[in-house]
């Protein structure tokens, strides 16, 4: 999938011209952006536990800390839009309802932002773009993100799935 950033809405593009990396995954839905948003954060299967347990003894040799993972799953109605809001372990940092969220996960290594952007497509079919966008503060930042990566890109596709199961 070839997604041009270009065609990024404005909000975005001095965000992703300054990244350290970004990624993009293309998902198709019936969902309003609240609804996407539930059911993409609540994605939690029984292996990202394991994950979670090997990134603890990652980030402490690091120097960083880990935040504690909240896997309670969320309805539409939860999903807080409201800038400083959280949702996850995400604050949210700019939102247009029902067409653009970004959260932000910060610590003094990197800071990432999950940016999720609704269009509309056909057939009652909405396309949402999911941006991974990291911005690198410190040394441990390259090194930590490049040994989660291949991860990274597992639990975010899991995600995206997981929205196209819930939404058909």
């Amino acid at each position: 999938m070839s997604i041009r950033f270009a065609d990024t809405t404005p909000e975005l593009a001095e965000l992703i011209a300054r990244a350290d990396h970004v990624d993009v995954k293309r998902v198709r839905a019936r969902a309003s952006l609240r609804g996407f948003l539930a059911a993409f954060i609540s994605y939690h299967p029984r292996w990202l536990d394991w994950l979670y347990v090997a990134r603890a003894g990652l980030v402490r040799l690091l120097g960083m800390r880990q935040e504690h993972m909240d896997t309670a799953p969320l309805e539409e109605k939860d999903v807080d839009l409201t800038p400083g809001g959280m949702l996850g372990f995400f604050t949210t940092e700019l939102s247009r309802e029902d067409r653009l969220w970004v959260g932000i996960a910060e610590d003094k290594h990197l800071a990432a932002r999950v940016v999720v952007e609704r269009r509309t497509g056909d057939h009652g079919m909405a396309v949402f773009l999911v941006f991974t966008v990291v911005h690198y503060k410190h040394w441990t930042g390259p090194v930590y993100f490049n040994l989660i990566r291949p991860f990274h890109h597992l639990v975010v596709l899991g995600m995206c799935r997981s929205v196209e199961r819930t939404f058909p």
